[in-house]
C-alpha cells in the first residue's frame, strides 16, 4: 500500500488532486450531500468500473465495501462486514483495493467524491475486557482509516447493527462474561474503547468523517432519561463518549438517525434534529458536551423499499392521498432541510450499480419508475 500510495501522492501533487480537505463548519454548509447504500454497495473493483454511471443519478457519494485478497479462508472477503472480529489481519491483503480507490479520487471529473468505507459491528463476540482481542478491533478500525484516507475517501460508515448472533456487541445482557461485572465496569470499558478506537483513526486520517447509522439516537431511555438496560445499543453510549474524549477538532461525528426510515411527516424529521443536537447532549459527559455540539451533525437515512412496500409491512410508507413518489418527494425534502449535510438512501428492491452477482438485477427507476428525478428534485 505504501508505495501505491507514495505514486498515486506524486500524481497528485503534479496535477494538484486534493485528497483531503478541512472540515466545513456546520453554518455555512449550503450543500446537501446524498450517499448512495443498500444491497448494491460496490466493492472497490465495481467502484471503478461503475462510478462514471453516476454522472446522471443525483447521488454525491457511495458506501464501499473494502475487499481482500490472499487472506486466509477463516477471513471474510470483505473483511470490514466483520470488523468487530478478534482475527488479525494483514495491511497487503487491502493494496489492490486501496489501488482502486485511489483511481477513482485521481479523475478530477468524477462526480461522486463523497465516499465512504463501510464498516460493521460484527461478529460482536470480542470481550469488552480482552485486552488481546480488543487490540484487533482496534487495528481494524485504524487499517479502515488508512485505506479511506489512501483512497481518497471521506471516512467511515459506521453500522453497529447486529444482523446475526452472537453479534449484540453494545448489550451488555449478551456478554458472556456479564456476571463477572457491574454496568460501571462495562461503561467504563466501554468508553476506553471508543477512546482506543478514535485514537486509532486519528493517528492516519484525523479529520474523518464517521457517519453512524445509529448513535446516540438510537438508545432508548426511561422516563428518567436513564438508559434502558439489556437493549441493542445499551452500551453505544459510552463507546461514542469515548470517541469524543480523544476526537481532534477536525473529526466529524455524523447521527445517520436510521429511525428516520419510518418518518412521513415534516415534524417528524425537524422533531429528530432537534433531539439530536440538543437534548442527545445529556448522554454525553459534561466535559465532552462543547465538542458535541462543536462536531456532531445530524443525518438521515431514507429507506426506499417502504413506498413499494405493502400494507401491514412494518415500513409500509402511507402516500397520505397523493402518489408514491410524491411522498417520497416530500419526505427527502424534510430530510435535506432538517439534515445538517448528510442524506443516505438506501434500499434493496433496486440497484443504482451496474448489476453483479447477487445483487437485484433490476435498476431503481425500473422498480421504481421516476425515482431518479424525484431524488434530484428534493435536493
Amino acid at each position: 500500500m505504501k508505495r501505491l500510495s507514495l505514486l498515486v501522492g506524486i500524481v497528485a501533487a503534479v496535477f494538484g488532486f486534493h485528497f483531503s480537505r478541512k472540515r466545513p463548519d456546520v453554518k455555512s454548509i449550503t450543500h446537501k450531500y446524498f450517499i448512495e447504500t443498500g444491497w448494491d454497495e460496490p466493492t472497490p473493483a465495481r467502484f471503478l468500473a461503475g462510478y462514471k454511471s453516476f454522472n446522471d443519478l443525483p447521488f454525491d457519494g457511495t458506501a464501499v465495501r473494502v475487499t481482500a485478497s490472499g487472506q486466509p479462508s477463516n477471513i471474510n472477503v470483505q473483511p470490514f462486514m466483520e470488523a468487530f472480529s478478534s482475527n488479525p489481519w494483514e495491511e497487503s491483503w487491502f493494496d489492490q483495493s486501496v489501488f482502486d480507490l485511489e483511481q477513482v479520487a485521481s479523475d478530477p471529473n468524477r462526480k461522486l467524491k463523497e465516499n465512504f468505507l463501510l464498516l460493521n459491528a460484527n461478529p460482536g463476540n470480542v470481550g469488552w475486557f480482552d485486552e488481546q482481542e480488543w487490540s484487533q478491533v482496534v487495528e481494524h478500525w485504524r487499517l479502515a482509516a488508512k485505506i479511506a484516507k489512501e483512497g481518497g475517501l471521506v471516512g467511515i460508515i459506521f453500522d453497529p447493527e447486529p444482523y446475526s448472533l452472537p453479534s449484540e456487541q453494545f448489550n451488555e445482557s449478551a456478554q458472556v462474561d456479564r456476571a463477572d461485572h457491574s454496568d460501571s465496569d462495562y461503561q467504563k470499558e466501554a468508553r476506553l474503547r471508543g477512546s482506543q478506537v478514535i485514537k486509532a483513526v486519528s493517528s492516519v486520517f484525523p479529520d474523518a468523517v464517521i457517519l453512524m447509522y445509529y448513535s446516540y439516537n438510537g438508545v432508548s431511555v426511561n422516563r428518567t432519561s436513564q438508559i434502558v438496560p439489556n437493549q441493542t445499543y445499551q452500551l453505544l453510549p459510552a463507546f461514542l463518549n469515548g470517541f469524543l474524549d480523544v476526537a481532534p477538532p477536525e473529526m466529524t461525528f455524523v447521527d445517520g438517525n436510521e429511525a428516520a426510515y419510518r418518518y412521513n411527516s415534516e415534524s417528524a424529521f425537524a422533531q429528530a434534529a432537534k433531539k439530536i443536537r440538543s437534548q442527545n447532549v445529556g448522554f454525553v459527559p459534561q466535559a465532552d458536551r462543547q465538542k458535541y455540539r462543536n462536531q456532531f451533525q445530524v443525518g438521515f437515512g431514507l429507506y426506499l423499499d417502504a413506498y413499494l412496500d405493502p400494507i401491514g409491512n412494518p415500513y409500509y410508507m402511507d402516500a397520505m392521498g397523493g402518489t408514491k413518489l410524491g411522498r417520497l418527494l416530500s419526505n427527502v425534502k424534510s430530510a435535506v432541510k432538517n439534515s445538517d449535510k448528510w442524506v443516505w438512501i438506501y434500499g434493496e428492491k433496486g440497484r443504482w450499480w451496474p448489476a453483479f452477482h447477487g445483487s437485484p438485477k433490476d435498476g431503481w427507476d425500473t422498480v421504481f419508475p421516476g425515482i431518479s428525478a424525484t431524488l434530484e428534485s428534493a435536493k
